[in-house]
């Protein structure tokens, strides 16, 4: 599996020219404090914020070509939605990492 689908990235470099460093420094703020938002919504046993939460990470991540990252707010969104909450404790250190891999990957390719 890809992490990054870089032919999106150069589209959207193209089409937003200058906005597009705006657009990935937004991402990266905004999905650091979404992650942040799993784990405290997890904590609570809020699984609609939880929910919504991740649907909402898992857009804005699509959005960039974050592959991987996409596939994972998937998996946790699927299983919260299912009542697994055997899966939800790894599948967030799984987001955890991959948020963290995107922002490095995102950093790069600026």
């Amino acid at each position: 599996m890809r992490y990054l689908d870089e032919d999106l990235l150069e589209e959207l470099r193209e089409i937003l020219d200058d906005e597009f460093p705006v657009l990935v420094s937004t991402y990266i703020q905004d999905s650091t404090v979404r992650v942040k938002g799993l784990h405290d919504a997890y904590a609570r046993g809020d699984n609609e914020a939880l929910r919504l939460t991740v649907h909402s990470l898992k857009g804005a991540s699509a959005n960039l070509g974050l592959e991987c990252l996409t596939d994972v707010c998937r998996e946790l969104e699927e299983a919260v939605m299912g009542e697994s909450p055997e899966r939800m404790d790894g599948l967030l250190a799984r987001i955890s990492d991959e948020q963290q891999r995107a922002t490095k990957l995102l950093t790069n390719f600026l």
